[in-house]
C-alpha cells in the first residue's frame, strides 16, 4: 500500500485519495511516506508499489511473501476484461481514469463508494454502467488455473498414449503382466491338481489297508475255527476208545 505526504499542508494519504488531495489543496506536492522520493507533478499517478514496512525496518533480514499478490491477479483480469469488451468514448476516458489506481474494488458496494470517494463521481446510472463494466472481469479465469488445467490435459493425453502403447503409466507391458498372471493361474490349478491326486491316492491306500486288515482277521478266525474243530475229533476218538 502507497502512502503519500502532501509538503504543502502536511497531510498524509493513500495513493487512491491523491487525486481527491489536488482539488482542495493549492500547492501540492507529493513525497512518498515509505521510501521518502518526491514525485514532481502527476508523476505520482506511476507510484503504485512501494518498499513495505517490513523491507523498510527489517532491511536485508526482510522475508518476502512466496504467494501471488491477489490484488496484483485482480487487476490484471480486470484490464483484461476492460480491453475485450466495447466501451462507449465518456467510459472510455473515466475507465482510463480509474486504471491509474492500484486497486478497484470486487464489491458494488464499495467500488460505488470507490468511485464517489476517488473519482468525484456521483451520477448513479454511470456508476451502475462502470459496475457492468468492472464485475465481468470476474469471470475471466486465472494465468494459473490455465497453467494447471493444461498441465492435467498433457498429464491424461500421456497416460492414455501409454495404455494405447500396450504400455501401462509405470512403463509395464500389459501383455506381459497378463502372461505373467495366466501363468499364475497355471501354477495355481497344477498344484491344486497335485493335491488332490495325493489325496486320492492316500484315500486308496487307507482303504487297500483296511480290507487287507480285515482279510487277514477271517483268516485268521477260519483257522482258529478249524483247529478247534480238530480238537473236538480228537477228543471224540479218544471218547469211543
Amino acid at each position: 500500500m502507497v502512502f503519500f505526504v502532501c509538503g504543502s499542508c502536511g497531510d498524509s494519504f493513500k495513493k487512491k485519495q491523491a487525486d481527491q488531495h489536488t482539488y482542495h489543496c493549492r500547492n501540492w506536492s507529493f513525497s512518498c511516506l515509505d521510501c521518502n522520493n518526491d514525485f514532481p507533478g502527476q508523476s505520482y499517478q506511476a507510484h503504485r508499489q512501494c518498499i513495505s514496512e517490513s523491507e523498510k525496518y527489517f532491511g536485508s533480514h526482510h522475508v518476502a511473501k512466496t504467494g501471488k499478490d491477489k490484488n496484483e491477479i485482480w487487476m490484471q483480469k480486470v484490464r483484461k476484461h476492460l480491453a475485450s469488451v466495447p466501451i462507449k468514448p465518456y467510459h472510455a476516458r473515466l475507465v482510463d481514469r480509474m486504471l491509474k489506481y492500484p486497486n478497484i474494488p470486487r464489491k458494488e458496494a464499495k467500488f460505488q463508494n470507490f468511485l464517489k470517494t476517488s473519482m468525484n463521481i456521483t451520477h448513479n446510472q454511470t456508476m451502475n454502467e462502470l459496475w457492468k463494466l468492472v464485475a465481468g472481469a470476474n469471470e475471466v479465469p486465472d494465468a494459473s488455473d490455465k497453467e494447471n488445467n493444461t498441465a492435467n490435459s498433457d498429464s491424461n493425453t500421456d497416460s492414455n498414449d501409454k495404455q494405447t502403447n500396450g504400455t501401462t503409466p509405470h512403463g509395464i507391458e500389459l501383455e506381459n503382466s497378463t502372461a505373467v498372471t495366466t501363468e499364475k493361474k497355471k501354477k495355481k490349478k497344477s498344484k491344486k491338481s497335485s493335491e488332490n491326486v495325493e489325496a486320492e491316492q492316500n484315500e486308496d491306500e487307507s482303504v487297500s489297508h483296511k480290507k487287507s486288515k480285515k482279510r487277514k482277521v477271517s483268516d485268521d478266525e477260519e483257522q482258529n475255527n478249524l483247529e478247534e474243530q480238530e480238537e473236538e475229533e480228537e477228543e471224540e476218538e479218544e471218547e469211543e476208545e
